[in-house]
């Protein structure tokens, strides 16, 4: 255990003497110790102490409750236990979103409203150098990191979109449009779309279309989606109540192409009650992890340094790189559909001359429960290999977020064209 995460505990149980709520241990592992021991005493009321003592003292003991595994299983079984509520809560802390503040009573330029953004959210937050000094009035108190991304859009009439690290002000992007909620760590936009023609051989005049698109705070790393058509709610401004097309429906919708997710929701609809705006109850789970720590590779087999993923080797063809590395992902990831599993390894890259090189494809050559060995392909180097590096975001805090949302206002892709 490292001299960094022994001093942390310490200085935990430190503040909680100074608190009068724990004794003055002078060993914290000592006392994290004792603590798990007394998981076992046949008082129920000091079992329940030292759970709660356990789990407040959070993330930092995850080392000493691996430790403290022994073939008693009933104590494995509560070690476990307390892993799980730990990596959950901290989890948590993440997807519930991270509020911000952007308060000035006069135009403020974009760039500094955009460093504030990423000061007080610890995310990327980019924009254009044409953009720089675009003067934007905001007046915003702990509301959502998305909702502010979207405000400083409306206010400056400036689009935004995704990057390689967050999100960019640019002249290239174009204006969201939609109603939009902004459920903890999510932003939710929906807008109603005509479908085709005698869609699935009924008449279009029967069908009410809401498509939805889904982004996620840089800060978590989303893998999948899984949208159940019964979890969603129509309704229109006249009171009229829609239902599911297809109430049965269950799809996960893999990040794959675009970080973002996009998907469709249809209802039944009497064609002789038209509504110009809708309101939408949905819900949707999200698995994804909470956090991610960025490893750097050495395409060398002598210089390993990081036991979570390490080079195997490297074979230049005439198009194409291929890179092998091995990568020993956190507990829970064992029991994952093989479909899911190749998700997991698509945030890899290679550094070109302070350039990212993301792979054109990716294989899963072995999956021996968490080792699983994984081949990237890039396009053929400009430099030798030797003279650059491989990078893996190594995901933790594996979970499932389950996102209620209500978004109003959406507007009937036929109104403007009735009004004419």
């Amino acid at each position: 255990m490292s001299h960094q995460h022994y001093l942390r505990i310490t200085m935990l149980l430190l503040l909680f003497v100074v608190q009068g709520k724990r004794p003055a241990f002078c060993d914290a592992h000592a006392h994290v110790d004792l603590l798990i021991q007394q998981l076992r005493s046949s008082s129920r009321t000091q079992r329940i102490v030292a759970h709660r003592e356990l789990i407040e003292l959070g993330e930092e003991i995850l080392p000493n409750l691996k430790n403290a595994r022994i073939s008693d299983s009933a104590l494995n079984f509560h070690l476990q236990q307390l892993e799980d509520e730990i990596r959950l809560r901290v989890a948590l802390r993440t997807l519930n979103g991270t509020p911000v503040t952007l308060q000035h009573q006069d135009p403020i330029e974009l760039e500094q409203l955009t460093k504030s953004l990423a000061r007080q959210s610890k995310m990327s937050v980019d924009v254009d150098p044409q953009l720089r000094m675009l003067r934007v009035q905001v007046a915003l108190k702990e509301q959502p990191f998305w909702k502010a991304i979207d405000v400083l859009s409306q206010n400056g009439d400036v689009g935004w979109k995704h990057n390689e690290t967050g999100v960019a002000y640019s002249v290239q992007a174009l204006k969201k449009h939609g109603a939009t909620d902004y459920p903890k760590c999510l932003r939710v936009a929906a807008v109603h779309h005509v479908p085709r023609q005698n869609f699935r051989r009924r008449s279009r005049k029967g069908l009410v279309r809401i498509g939805l698109r889904i982004d996620v705070e840089p800060a978590v790393v989303p893998y999948f989606l899984t949208v159940r058509d019964s979890s969603f709610e129509l309704r229109g401004n006249n009171n009229q109540m829609f239902s599911p097309f297809n109430p049965d429906a269950v799809r996960e919708i893999p990040m794959v192409a675009q970080p973002w997710f996009e998907f469709t929701v249809d209802f039944q609809s009497s064609p002789d009650v038209p509504a110009d705006e809708f309101i939408i109850d949905g819900e949707v789970e999200l698995f994804c992890a909470a956090r991610t720590t960025q490893i750097e590779v050495p395409l060398n087999a002598e210089k390993q340094a990081d036991a979570r993923v390490q080079f195997v080797s490297q074979r230049s063809l005439e198009t194409d790189l291929k890179v092998v590395a091995d990568v020993v992902l956190p507990e829970g990831s064992e029991h994952f559909d093989s479909h899911r599993l190749a998700l997991l390894h698509r945030d890899a890259w290679l550094l070109e001359e302070g350039q990212r090189i993301l792979p054109q494809q990716m294989r899963l050559m072995v999956v021996d429960r968490r080792r699983h060995r994984v081949e990237f392909s890039f396009r053929k180097l400009k430099v030798k290999p030797d003279e650059t590096q491989f990078f893996y975001n190594y995901p933790d805090l594996f979970t499932s977020l389950p996102v209620s949302f209500k978004i109003q206002g959406i507007e009937s892709s036929t109104k403007n064209k009735n009004a004419k």
